[in-house]
């Protein structure tokens, strides 16, 4: 018993780490990640709190998330591919067990300090950044040495999108999307609007807040980049106004978007992605291509949903085989040839669970957006923001790197400010 009541002392600072832990590995280990979350959920489970069972089968995020993995099951007796559809049950029981896991990490007296955890993955995923940075400038070095440059040489490739990205082990969509909510964090903190004591003075903030931004035009997922900008670009405007700094505003955002230009156009990868954005038709029609492209995708997608389960969708097993079918039908070689997905996350839960599984998500990103605006809550409502935006053009639950970030920040906000007046 004195052990239990150890850990139930220390319930709090155990927890922060675990979600530390989790967000870490989350990136550059899946096999890792996957334990830290095992651990995670068996600590929680001995320690959960007495006498709230009622509250978590009454919960309508527990619910929602509940019933989204009942549909998975349900699809995954539909598919035909059923290893394919185990595997995506698989990567999706965390829509069962984690939203009830953090529900027991914040359901107590002390309660868990959101704040520390949010400053914890600011540092990780700016150091995770300054890492692969790093990476890139030594794979640029030693290409330079290897090819017996007479000076040194900056290659694009080395420092832009999935390039860069690889260096820590995660696509460039995700870490573009970790990098969002860091800069948007960090930028609230800058602001006045939060404070996660970051330790640091405010000119030093500037120069981490604008490097975070550098790193997202690295990154190049413009969807992301784009939303980021404007959200961070709003609030630096409405602080400068109400400080009457207007003038400095302007002129700091004209240096700024020149320095952006000249970079842009100078590196090969950035101008391509930038310009593939506004192609259309038969000039789009490759690995980066823009909105143009994606609309052949979804056309292409929809109609071969048209053609079988409306309600239940094709099936979470079948879904690759059938984005094939559809690709092929429409003639889409580029999109065979990379192995595309749907590029849109509403599409693909479309796709392969149908209304059911569009009407779920949908309720449960509703009853998210209710909480925080409720509570005027800023972090929880850009995150939700940044998160459905971003799932507009990218597939986002389409791997662990979305899900697992989803859940544990939906629910760690979620249930903060729900159960915050017990």
């Amino acid at each position: 018993m004195s052990v239990i009541k150890t850990l139930l002392l220390q319930k709090d600072n155990i927890n922060t780490w675990l979600y530390a832990v989790i967000l870490l590995f989350l990136i550059i280990s899946n096999n890792f990640n996957s334990i830290s979350i095992i651990v995670f959920i068996v600590f929680n489970l001995i320690t959960f709190p007495r006498g709230v069972l009622l509250k978590i089968v009454s919960d309508k995020l527990i619910l929602l998330s509940a019933s989204i993995f009942l549909l998975y099951l349900i699809s995954f007796l539909l598919s035909e591919n059923k290893d394919l559809a185990m595997k995506v049950v698989e990567r999706n029981v965390s829509f069962l067990l984690l939203p009830i896991t953090i529900f027991s990490s914040t359901y107590n007296r002390s309660k868990l300090n959101l704040k520390r955890i949010i400053r914890i993955f600011i540092y990780i995923i700016s150091i995770l950044l300054l890492i692969s940075f790093l990476i890139a400038l030594y794979k640029n070095f030693t290409f330079n040495l290897d090819n017996n440059n007479s000076f040194f040489r900056f290659k694009s490739w080395f420092f832009t999108y999935h390039y860069i990205a690889s260096n820590i082990n995660i696509s460039a969509i995700y870490l573009s999307l970790y990098g969002a909510f860091t800069a948007s964090f960090l930028m609230l903190d800058l602001l006045g609007k939060e404070n996660f004591k970051l330790g640091l003075s405010q000119r030093y903030k500037w120069v981490w807040l604008f490097s975070l931004v550098f790193f997202l035009f690295l990154l190049s997922a413009r969807t992301i980049l784009v939303s980021t900008s404007i959200i961070i670009y709003f609030f630096i405007f409405k602080h400068a106004r109400a400080n009457k700094k207007l003038t400095q505003f302007v002129c700091y955002s004209f240096i700024l978007f020149l320095c952006i230009s000249v970079i842009v156009f100078y590196n090969d990868v950035l101008r391509l992605r930038v310009l593939s954005a506004f192609q259309f038709h038969d000039d789009a029609k490759y690995f980066a291509g823009g909105l143009s492209s994606r609309g052949y995708q979804w056309t292409a997608i929809f109609n071969e949903l048209l053609k079988g389960n409306l309600f239940f969708g094709v099936g979470i097993g079948d879904i690759y085989e059938r984005y094939l079918i559809a690709y092929k039908s429409y003639n889409l070689d580029w999109a065979i040839k990379n192995n595309f997905n749907s590029h849109s996350m509403y599409l693909e839960i479309l796709f392969s669970t149908g209304i059911f599984g569009v009407c779920l998500f949908l309720f449960l990103f509703i009853e998210s957006l209710k909480i925080a605006l409720k509570h005027k809550d800023l972090k929880y409502q850009i995150f939700l923001i940044l998160f459905l935006i971003a799932g507009t053009t990218e597939s986002l639950f389409s791997r662990q790197y979305g899900i697992i970030y989803f859940l544990i920040f939906n629910s760690l906000f979620y249930f903060s400010l729900k159960y915050k007046e017990r």
